[in-house]
């Protein structure tokens, strides 16, 4: 097996590589650049017979496999809406910004993109885990430099065999919450 944590924008490249080789792929998140990528490297390692999957640890937390249990259990009643949140200083950005040398060349901007994209990644992710839910539609969102705002219908199991319903459900990252 091989683990990637290279820099998102390399993973695809050595992910296939990798695949090809007849490697199981561990890759950090996020898994690519896009969802063109993504599907490839699933197609690819399909094809190989191997097994891709992004480093999502907290898929086998105790606490996240018991409160995942609770909502498929109904025993809390049916879900309503879900909330997830995430805030983060990131001391480097930060002090950039407090000491004017806050970069806006573009490849500076993709950089903080990709930031906040990991960043949402892991509440959507675990909302999407947490909630069993099989699709997810963005009717929302909201992007600036240090943050991604998103309203979200998420469709999940109903508690009846086969069936699911729409829940609504937001998602909110921000970090350096303090800059202008």
């Amino acid at each position: 097996a091989v683990y990637i944590s290279l820099p998102t924008a390399l993973h695809f490249r050595w992910a296939l590589e990798a695949l090809a080789a007849g490697k199981h792929v561990l890759l950090e998140k996020p898994m690519t650049m896009g969802s063109v990528e993504a599907v490839a490297l699933h197609e690819a390692a399909q094809k190989a017979g191997r097994v891709l999957m992004e480093a999502a640890h907290y898929r086998f937390h105790p606490a996240m496999l018991r409160g995942r249990e609770i909502i498929a259990s109904g025993e809390l009643g049916t879900l309503q809406s879900v909330e997830a949140r995430f805030h983060m200083l990131d001391p480097k950005a930060w002090l950039a910004v407090v000491a004017g040398r806050q970069s806006s060349s573009s490849e500076e901007k993709l950089h903080d993109r990709v930031k906040n994209l990991d960043r949402w990644w892991y509440c959507l992710d675990e909302m999407l885990y947490a909630t069993g839910a099989s699709s997810a539609k963005v009717q929302t969102a909201v992007e600036e430099r240090f943050s991604l705002a998103a309203q979200l219908v998420l469709r999940v199991p109903s508690g009846v065999a086969g069936t699911s319903v729409e829940v609504n459900a937001s998602v909110e990252m921000s970090r350096d919450r303090l800059l202008p």
